[in-house]
């Protein structure tokens, strides 16, 4: 009992240490003076237990979260169940040939949002910013061969069936499919009908059952097993980020007129990664931010700590002019 009063005791120390480096790496750039010297694998393992603990504590909001949607997971399966299968025309003949599409039906040609996802579909606009430049979500699906890419907007439809594409979008923008893509000009027509879809349909939709059990399997591989495996995984992408940025991070110190190797640099940026790994990963949960952030923070983060180095400190050769006091007697 008492063997495991001093192991348990001695693992809270540790976090304890842990988690007082991350706030210090944060908010203190005095305190990487202490870090210089540290061996490369220190800094390794310190970035591996950071990602890890970001890693889990993402896994536990996914979890959450999927708790709190289960129950909508199902009334979704159902709603889909009855749904899907009507939604496609019964006089409806699409035909794709040589890459382009053509129907037999009068243009544009709307497939309308069905109701049970309109309130779904406000939550997905919402969760992407909903004030943007791509219109609000009034259709499910629009046909119409005369459209181009830029008439997507107001059409206000969730996929644009073009003549030579099909037009999406999600929360980085349009997404635009080439039909030339996936059929050449030697392959013969597809013709999709009414017959087709139901084929297909019966098909997909049984597997809409597995939906839940995917979610939990998830949800426990999440808390359990990904932490471990995505945090090898991204300290070896910022092992190949630092071989690049150190050396924004060495011209940084040189014009501050302090001077670091290379590797002092390299080893102090593993902590310097600390505030861009914390800050991006709250602003990821608050859907805000831009794609440069993260460098930009940690960029910021080594001026402040190449700053708190004094020129003797950062080198650790006395400045010129400063001699060593003699430890005699006299001459």
């Amino acid at each position: 009992m008492r063997l495991l009063r001093c192991r348990v005791a001695t693992v809270i120390l540790h976090l304890r240490t842990f988690f007082t480096r991350i706030w210090l790496c944060c908010t203190n750039p005095s305190s990487y003076k202490e870090l210089r010297g540290k061996s490369f694998w220190s800094g390794f393992w310190y970035l591996y237990w950071l990602l890890v603990v970001t890693t889990f504590m993402s896994a536990v909001i996914f979890a959450v979260q999927a708790k709190v949607y289960m129950p909508k997971i199902h009334t979704w399966i159902a709603d889909a169940k009855e749904t899907v299968p009507d939604l496609y025309p019964v006089d409806l003949v699409l035909t794709l040939s040589g890459g382009q599409l053509s129907t037999n039906v009068e243009q544009p040609y709307v497939f309308p949002l069905p109701p049970a996802w309109e309130a779904a579909m406000l939550v997905i606009q919402e969760d992407e910013g909903g004030d943007n430049n791509n219109g609000v979500i009034k259709h499910l699906l629009m046909i119409d061969t005369a459209a181009t890419v830029e008439d997507y907007p107001q059409y206000e439809t969730l996929v644009l069936l073009t003549k030579k594409a099909a037009i999406g979008r999600d929360k980085n923008g349009l997404k635009v499919l080439l039909y030339s893509q996936y059929q050449k000009e030697n392959v013969p027509p597809m013709v999709f009908t009414r017959k087709v879809y139901e084929e297909v349909t019966a098909k997909a939709l049984p597997f809409l059952d597995y939906l839940p059990t995917i979610v939990i399997s998830l949800v426990i591989s999440g808390v359990l097993l990904f932490p471990w495996f995505l945090a090898l995984f991204g300290v070896l992408g910022y092992l190949l980020y630092l071989l690049i940025v150190t050396l924004l991070s060495w011209i940084i110190a040189a014009m501050m007129k302090r001077t670091f190797t290379y590797g002092e640099l390299y080893c102090l940026g593993f902590y310097g990664l600390t505030p861009a790994i914390v800050i991006g990963w709250v602003l990821e949960r608050l859907n805000v931010g831009f794609s440069m952030l993260f460098t930009v923070i940690f960029l910021v983060t080594m001026g402040m700590v190449v700053r708190a180095f004094t020129s003797s400190t950062a080198t650790g050769v006395r400045p010129i002019g400063v001699q060593k006091k003699k430890s005699g007697k006299g001459k």
